[in-house]
């Protein structure tokens, strides 16, 4: 049988002992509620270990017209006022008082902040080129 996969992952392009990139990897991670995110490296040999042949493996973020972090790009626009600072925080006021009145659970400014964390760093590691969350893989179990 043949197995196929996107799977989030660092680029080449991602550097350990850089703060700023590793900033940005542990809020993409905050943000989604992922575990580690791995190199692409590692997340083929898991694959291999796992007893697939590996027959292909890409970054398909590469071959789109449209970066796949654009959504998070801050706008002053009515789709991209959102992810722009006044509109974080405007959100995020606005979702607390939504808790204050309970109209909100509690807890739902702390998850906006997160996902917030997770749509600045998804767009900022998307346009630094240390992240992609379009690596295909296709691999087969051997006969």
């Amino acid at each position: 049988g043949r197995f196929c996969c996107y799977e989030w992952a660092v680029t080449k392009k991602y550097d350990p002992s850089n703060p700023r990139h590793v900033e940005l990897k542990e809020g993409i991670e905050l943000g989604n509620s992922l575990p580690d995110v791995n190199t692409i490296e590692d997340i083929t040999q898991s694959m291999s270990d796992a007893g697939f042949v590996i027959e292909e493996v890409r970054d398909v973020a590469e071959d789109t017209v449209v970066p796949w972090y654009e959504p998070f790009q801050p706008k002053y626009t009515p789709s991209g006022f959102k992810t722009t600072m006044l509109g974080i925080k405007l959100t995020n006021l606005a979702v607390r008082a939504m808790e204050v009145v309970r109209i909100a659970p509690a807890g739902s400014a702390k998850m906006h902040s997160n996902l917030s964390v997770g749509a600045m760093t998804l767009y900022h590691a998307g346009l630094e080129g240390i992240f992609t969350p379009m690596l295909l893989m296709v691999g087969r179990k051997p006969e």
